[in-house]
């Protein structure tokens, strides 16, 4: 029997070392499947696209079929790739998705801020290890090539906290409301989701080995 895949895609200013994405792995390794924390750093935090991560899983994937995963950022780069690839996704589960991204940027940085990004070409960001590193402006400009929600026709279940205040529930709640064939978990979390590692595979877990049964059965 061939080793189910699950593919993991990290936050913004994060990478594939995250606390999340260790501990997604450990756990799902322990359970037979191969777990592929992908670094969507590339070339680097400071020039890093959308549109670049999704080059990535493009090269990555060679599996016909595989499970994909991932948060905020991560989460929608996944949900986007899912979207445009249907028949290579067997299921999604998405952490704190960062649906329409372009929005709350605009809102947390703000209009002026916004335009100095635009006209310098870069903004200073904090990365994982809390470094301010140059983020150039394509990064918000790409953002604009794709849809702000995806149009995810693969079964899904979304996990994200109430206490979210980066990326809101609501966009979530919309999403599931409106597709029968996603599921909404909801937390008392913030968007790191730390505090609810537990929950988190428990229902990764369920939606991919339901997948592997109802699939061998």
């Amino acid at each position: 029997m061939k080793i189910p895949k699950i593919y993991y895609l990290h936050g913004f200013a994060s990478g594939k070392d995250s606390t999340k994405g260790i501990y997604i792995e450990k756990y799902f390794n322990a359970l037979g499947f191969d777990t592929v924390r992908l670094s969507l750093n590339i070339p680097s935090f400071e020039k890093q696209t959308v549109s670049n991560s999704l080059s990535i899983l493009e090269q990555q994937i060679t599996d016909e079929e595989v499970f994909l995963a991932g948060s905020s950022l991560g989460a929608f780069t996944a949900a986007t790739w899912a979207a445009e690839n249907p028949s290579r996704v067997k299921s999604l589960f998405l952490i704190s998705p960062a649906f329409n991204l372009t929005e709350h940027f605009s809102k947390h940085i703000g209009d002026e801020n916004l335009e100095i990004w635009k006209n310098v070409g870069f903004l200073p960001i904090p990365d994982s290890d809390g470094v301010s590193k140059n983020v150039h402006y394509e990064f918000f400009s790409d953002l604009g090539k794709y849809a702000g929600i995806p149009e995810i026709s693969v079964p899904a279940v979304i996990c994200h906290g109430l206490r979210d205040t980066l990326i809101p529930i609501k966009a979530s709640r919309d999403v599931a409301l409106l597709n029968s064939g996603i599921k909404l978990i909801e937390t008392d979390d913030d968007h790191n989701m730390s505090q609810s590692l537990e929950v988190i595979v428990h229902h990764m877990e369920k939606l991919f080995v339901s997948h592997i049964r109802s699939r061998d059965g």
